[in-house]
């Protein structure tokens, strides 16, 4: 919450928005992930630029590749990877969801959870700065027994006795060899290497999964016009609560109704289009109808547009019921005859009292003549 005037008011949370035209329908994709956005750029930035000179491991171009083989390969000295679970697919995971500019889809969710159990199970079985490596003890080695003493270092194989085994001549226990790269800083060792901190670390890769997931949670979907144009979609959506309540409280009235007696579609079609719709319960059912159906998040809003034959038909399988004209018809007939009936009930004869009685021809007040069967007497209009 921010504070404006004395006022609490909810702080505004940067969206990741996605807008892709599916199935004949605009599907809008939004999740609180614009920030995190900007850290995964911000890490990808920072993890290129530690290259072979700052890892202290040659024929490596920087982190991201070899977070791309963690796991698969093993980095030098004989020290190996003790499995095969590893940090490789998790970066394009991220990529796609944060980066990419398509729908995010249940799987991707999935697949992120299971980056998530394959993070916590790498953080305890095979972290980078527990990887054992077993290399020669500085100023160890023995010329009479012409052998080395070697210890046993976790996160990293350069250290000091592996660079002078590496250079001495071989008089001295040494393998001769050009190094173009020192012994790494002793905080690699045991310690915190450079993948450790770019997979564990303070805002590594584990946190902003982490992050992610949680994100993923705010993922809405919302469908400005939801086109619906065949009969599977048809009958997803009727089968919506709030969709079909909607339409048996709005559009089944008689003004929907023509003159002929049957369901006026286009008139109804036209209204369900103002119409706006959450979702709820039945997100899946829209979701199918959208043609979307393996589409992460939450339905918040859309609204609906169908044919007008498909409009009919929901209105008939909800209850309209209409009427032939030849039935129409008699019913204006008696319509019309109890409008009469009702005029003429209770106009007395201004003479007698009695009941008058419409002769035919002519209008009610001007043309025709009203009689009164007791007196006999005729009028034009009447007074009372």
């Amino acid at each position: 919450m921010e504070t404006k005037g004395g006022v609490n008011v909810p702080k505004k949370v940067k969206k990741t928005r996605v807008r892709v035209h599916v199935n004949g329908n605009d599907i809008i994709q939004s999740f609180d992930g614009e920030s995190l956005k900007g850290s995964y750029m911000e890490w990808k930035n920072e993890q290129r630029n530690v290259d072979e000179a700052k890892l202290f491991v040659k024929n490596s171009t920087n982190i991201l590749e070899m977070l791309s083989k963690h796991g698969v390969e093993g980095r030098g000295g004989v020290g190996n990877a003790t499995d095969n679970t590893g940090a490789g697919s998790i970066i394009g995971i991220m990529d796609k969801i944060l980066l990419g500019d398509d729908l995010i889809f249940e799987k991707e969710a999935v697949e992120l959870l299971d980056v998530k159990k394959d993070l916590m199970y790498t953080e305890k079985n095979n972290n980078p700065k527990d990887i054992p490596f077993r290399v020669p003890i500085k100023d160890s080695y023995n010329k009479q027994l012409g052998k080395w003493e070697w210890e046993t270092v976790h996160g990293h194989y350069r250290t000091e006795g592996y660079i002078q085994k590496r250079t001495l001549p071989a008089n001295q226990g040494g393998d001769e060899a050009e190094e173009t790269l020192g012994a790494a800083p002793k905080s690699y060792f045991n310690g915190q290497p450079p993948m450790w901190k770019a997979l564990f670390g303070p805002g590594g890769l584990k946190e902003m999964t982490f992050d992610l997931l949680d994100n993923l949670k705010s993922m809405e979907v919302s469908v400005p016009m939801l086109n619906v144009r065949d009969a599977g979609a048809a009958q997803a959506i009727i089968k919506v609560d709030l969709v079909r309540r909607k339409i048996e409280d709005r559009l089944l009235g008689e003004e929907y109704r023509k003159s002929d007696g049957t369901y006026n579609a286009g008139k109804a079609m036209k209204a369900l289009q103002t119409i706006p719709f959450k979702g709820g319960k039945d997100d899946d059912l829209v979701k199918l109808a959208a043609g979307i159906a393996d589409i992460e998040g939450d339905i918040v809003a859309y609204k609906l547009n169908v044919t007008p034959l498909m409009m009919k038909k929901m209105a008939l399988a909800l209850g309209f019921q209409e009427k032939p004209v030849s039935e129409s018809r008699t019913e204006i007939k008696e319509d019309i005859g109890k409008s009469w009936q009702s005029l003429l009930k209770g106009k007395k004869c201004n003479n007698c009292g009695s009941p008058m009685k419409k002769e035919t021809g002519g209008t009610r007040r001007i043309k025709g003549k009203w009689s009164c069967p007791e007196c006999s007497s005729k009028f034009r209009h009447w007074r009372n």
